[in-house]
């Protein structure tokens, strides 16, 4: 991709562009990402900081083996995935003076050109936390005032992320809460416990720079949401851990060793953990050739 900073900057505008929750775990709260489009050069990107393709690797995710980064993609052809899925899109300028623009636009090139080069962290780099670190970045010595956001302050990431994920998926709401590790557990600043893309919008709302709000209009529709919220499922982990006790309990009045009945659990838990390696070494080797 060619320079974009490079370009004119007159008319310059970036917006936060957040997207509707979809079906897969790694959109489960949605999206986020920055739009940079210059008129005097035609010129509308999509500069979005995710992981990379997963097609056909789904066990590398569970596996550990993903890396992430930024990617800069033309809007147009950005949202047709999003268009596809049926997930709303909403835009929301930034607010913000144009030599902070102009370095947020460099930062956003710069990151581009680094490529897909740090392990998949969700928690520390997933988008809301990336934007808002390059937004910073590009403000330099202004301060952004966030004392106008109460509802950020004295809360966690895990709190966020479980607000954020929708009650009729349980099963996603224990994963995720396994999948974070101590740092989600940190009661922090606004700025830091930024999880969702919703906490985002949030922050900039009500945050301000040089006395103004980052983001002061109330967006625009870019695609509309058609997507249905998927249901409830039959089996929830409230049924599995009833079952659970209940074959806990018979095994006491039938006089079952309860850590026999453990240590065979746990060597098929390693068994299968082996086989789960393999299949994801032969499922790359295979994608590879």
């Amino acid at each position: 991709m060619m320079a974009l900073h490079m370009l004119a900057a007159l008319g310059l505008t970036v917006s936060l562009m957040v997207a509707e929750p979809g079906d897969e775990l790694f959109s489960c709260v949605g999206h986020a990402f920055l739009r940079v489009e210059d008129p005097a050069t035609k010129s509308d990107y999509a500069f979005s900081y995710e992981s990379e393709s997963l097609r056909g690797r789904t066990l590398s995710f569970f596996a550990g083996n993903v890396k992430m980064g930024m990617f800069a993609v033309p809007t147009a052809k950005y949202l047709k995935d999003y268009a596809q899925e049926g997930r709303g899109v909403r835009q929301y300028r930034l607010d913000l003076p144009d030599d902070v623009l102009r370095r947020l636009w460099e930062i956003l090139d710069r990151k581009e050109k680094e490529g897909i080069n740090l392990p998949f962290d969700y928690v520390r780099r997933g988008c809301a936390c990336a934007a808002l670190g390059f937004i910073r970045e590009a403000l330099g010595d202004l301060e952004l005032d966030t004392s106008g956001v109460p509802e950020l302050c004295g809360r966690t990431k895990r709190d966020r992320f479980s607000e954020a994920v929708t009650w009729n998926r349980p099963w996603l709401r224990i994963f995720l809460h396994m999948l974070f590790g101590a740092a989600a557990d940190r009661v922090e600043g606004p700025c830091e416990v930024v999880a969702a893309p919703r906490d985002l919008l949030l922050l900039l709302r009500r945050a301000k720079v040089n006395g103004r709000p980052v983001i002061s209009d109330e967006g625009r529709e870019v695609l509309a949401n058609t997507r249905t919220e998927s249901a409830k499922p039959f089996v929830t982990p409230f049924g599995v851990a009833c079952v659970l006790a209940a074959l806990a309990a018979a095994c006491c009045v039938r006089g079952i060793r309860w850590h026999r009945c453990i240590d065979q659990f746990a060597k098929t838990c390693k068994s299968g953990y082996t086989t789960f390696k393999l299949f994801d070494k032969v499922n790359q080797i295979t994608n590879r050739v």
